[in-house]
């Protein structure tokens, strides 16, 4: 047989298979390295900061697992992997000299490759579904992600805000510090002014000593003060009895005042009465007027003659009205110098009375209203007056006219006779209500007069007053001011004041023991002079003869009284301190 030819040496189609599967593996290989490593690799940093909440804990341990599946998975894949290329590079690299034992082997071979090719096939699909489990397991990384960045967010906040909470609280230390620094400050500061304020006490000290000094000069001023305001007051007491007099007496001279002025008014009431009977009067004389103007044309020839003579008497009237009323004047004259010296006594003693006149200005303005009123009345009855003389000069004017008709009106003598004789009684009633208006109004005057005098008077005590009231109170803010020092300082006199008052308790005791002397001296006092009165009644029948000894009796009872006087003005003299003292422990 020829020989054959030798072929190239060929791979077997295993190898042949095998190459053309590497490119697909190792495609595998970029996507398994593309794929899951990256996303495998831990971060330090997550870890730290999932560290504080136990769920990322317990998530991050979950995916720690899984990527540890996944790496086994990888490794072993890439073990198979090594292994099948290791053994195709073997079987390529082989010589085909003895290629008949070879070909006998082929068939165990391709088992072989049928075996590699399922577990490939196998590996691949292991491989497919770990590529779905690591998708599926990228999105739950991307959802873990996604929230474990909110949560990131989130703790940043509240790591912002904890920096800002410690960032307060640095600011509140350091605040807290600078006040326990100013604190200190201040401590030292008071600490010098306790130092300051103990030298002050020492010096109030010295001062309180100097003070006590002084409280006993100011109470032997004070005592001096209160003898000088003793003395004082009783020569004020001397001064006020007098005018307390005169007041007494300017009320009854007021009293007296206001009796006159009612008795005036009741007069003028009176008067008004009768000028109001006056008109009624003159209006009926006005009507028998009228009707004699009517007789005034038929008898003015005959009238003539009896008006000559009725003239004439009219005359004789006048002279005679002119007499009585010199004769009115003159008493009246003589009442207004009564009225007047009246006045002068009266003005003499307000005189006396009007350095304490509060009394008298009060009633002085009822008086002043009253007066008011009284002139408002005079007034008016000036003007009824008024009225009454315009009457008058008409009643004159009507005379003038009846002397015509008494010429014409010869039959009606009887009638005009008559009336001469009403209107002559009207105009001396007339006449008389003038002069007592008249001495009514100079009445008045007078009063006013007395009454401006009275208050420039007023006016000149009451400035003396208040001069009088002006060093009073001065003296009175003097005895104020010491008292304010007594005052201050009665803390310093607790003592004294406890020593003065056993002396006032022994000084109370004596004193009920002196009144109880005084009551025993005037029970015997009165027992000598009942003995007195007996024996003078025994010796009525011998009063000659026992007059000298009923003047020594006498002279005994006047100086008992007199020793009686200096007793009591002592003791008023001895309380008086006693009632300035308690006065001031009151105050």
């Amino acid at each position: 047989m020829p020989p054959r030819k030798r072929k190239s040496p060929e791979r077997p189609a295993s190898s042949k298979f095998f190459e053309g599967y590497r490119p697909h593996v190792n495609n595998i290989k970029e996507r398994t390295s593309s794929v899951g490593l990256p996303s495998v690799i831990p971060n330090s940093a997550r870890r730290v900061t999932f560290a504080s909440n136990l769920t990322s804990l317990r998530g991050s341990q979950e995916i720690g697992d899984s990527r540890i599946s996944l790496k086994t998975l990888l490794n072993a894949i890439k073990t198979m992997e090594g292994r099948l290329e290791g053994k195709i590079d073997i079987l390529a690299s082989r010589p085909l000299i003895n290629e008949s034992p070879n070909f006998l082997k082929q068939d165990s071979v391709k088992s072989i490759l049928e075996k590699n090719e399922e577990e490939l096939s196998r590996a691949v699909k292991c491989r497919d579904a770990a590529l779905k489990e690591s998708q599926k397991l990228k999105g739950d990384l991307e959802a873990l992600e996604d929230r474990e960045s909110k949560k990131v967010g989130n703790f940043q906040r509240q790591l912002a805000e904890a920096k800002e909470d410690n960032c307060k609280v640095t600011i509140m230390l350091e605040n807290v510090l600078a006040s326990h620094s100013k604190m200190q400050g201040a401590l030292e500061k008071v600490q010098i002014e306790l130092g300051r304020r103990d030298s002050e006490i020492a010096g109030l000290k010295k001062e309180r000593a100097l003070n006590q000094q002084r409280v006993q000069k100011l109470e032997a001023e004070v005592d001096q003060w209160q003898a000088r305001m003793l003395v004082v007051d009783a020569q004020h007491n001397s001064e006020m009895e007098p005018l307390q007099k005169a007041l007494d007496v300017a009320r009854e001279d007021n009293r007296k005042l206001a009796m006159s002025l009612e008795q005036a008014l009741q007069t003028n009431n009176h008067l008004q009465t009768k000028l109001d009977h006056v008109q009624e009067k003159l209006e009926n004389k006005e009507l028998e007027r009228q009707n004699l103007e009517t007789f005034k044309e038929r008898m003015t020839e005959e009238s003539k003659v009896e008006a000559e003579m009725h003239a004439e008497r009219i005359e004789a009237l006048r002279k005679q009205f002119q007499t009585e009323r010199e004769t009115a004047k003159k008493a009246a004259q003589r009442e207004m110098t009564e009225l007047k010296k009246a006045l002068d006594e009266a003005n003499f003693r307000s005189v006396e009375v009007t350095r304490t006149n509060r009394e008298l200005r009060q009633k002085l303005t009822e008086l002043e209203k009253i007066l008011n009123t009284s002139k408002e009345k005079i007034k008016n009855q000036k003007a009824q007056i008024k009225l009454h003389l315009s009457t008058k000069a008409n009643n004159t004017q009507n005379v003038e006219r009846m002397k015509q008709i008494e010429t014409e009106l010869r039959q009606m003598e009887l009638i005009k006779d008559q009336y001469q004789k009403k209107n002559y009684e009207q105009s001396l009633s007339i006449q008389k209500f003038v002069s007592e208006m008249t001495n009514l109004q100079k009445e008045m005057q007078l009063l006013a007069k007395s009454q401006y005098e009275t208050s420039a008077r007023n006016k000149q005590q009451e400035l003396r007053l208040e001069a009088e009231r002006k060093v009073r109170q001065e003296l009175e803010n003097r005895c104020q001011e010491l008292e304010e020092t007594i005052r201050h300082l009665k803390k310093c006199k607790e003592a004294t004041e406890h020593k003065l008052k056993e002396a006032s308790v022994e000084s109370e005791q004596i004193t009920a023991n002196l009144e109880e002397a005084h009551r025993w001296f005037k029970c015997r006092f009165d027992g000598l002079q009942l003995e007195l009165t007996r024996n003078r009644l025994q010796r009525l029948p011998r009063e000659d003869g026992w007059m000298e000894e009923d003047q020594g009796n006498k002279h005994d009872v006047a100086s008992s009284q007199s020793a009686l006087h200096r007793w009591e003005n002592k003791q008023r003299l001895r309380l008086t301190p006693k009632k300035c003292h308690s006065e001031l422990e009151r105050d």
